[in-house]
């Protein structure tokens, strides 16, 4: 990543199991208040290569409408996490406290990106606003490694 770090092969292992049983919560810009919150975490998995697999739903509150805009266009389209980290060197050898996972306008990792999702046609529908990931496809593949 840009700040020289490395995540190692199950380094997420311990961090997973415990963020995903307490409070999964998708946040933007790493701002830890209640206005930040843009959706829940529905999976997150370690894969090969220290890499992670998540899905993510997206609220339809109304107050993230220029969030779903700016997901839909395109113009919003990287993540980022934030926790405690035990380091080997400059390799991230374990994720001891994974906080949170944030939408961000520029990750620490360039390639932490959104790689696929589908939102509702009807983006300003009478009935919430609705922008949805939908089942299918509310996948983000975030790559920690190169």
């Amino acid at each position: 990543d840009r700040y020289g770090e490395k995540f190692i092969s199950g380094s997420w292992k311990n961090a997973i199991n415990q963020f995903m049983s307490t409070n999964p919560v998708l946040l933007m810009d790493h701002n830890q208040e209640i206005d930040s919150v843009a959706g829940r975490v529905l999976e997150l998995r370690e894969e090969a290569g220290a890499k992670l697999y998540m899905k993510a739903l997206i609220s339809n509150a109304p107050g993230l409408k220029d969030l779903r805009y700016k997901m839909k266009e395109g113009f919003l389209n990287s993540v980022s996490v934030a926790g405690r980290w035990l380091y080997e060197g400059k390799n991230i050898k374990e994720v001891t406290d994974l906080f949170e996972i944030s939408l961000v306008a520029i990750p620490a990792n360039p390639f932490a990106l959104v790689n696929s999702k589908s939102f509702d046609d009807n983006i300003d529908s009478e009935n919430g606003n609705k922008l949805r990931i939908t089942k299918n496809a509310r996948t983000y593949r975030i790559n920690l490694t190169r």
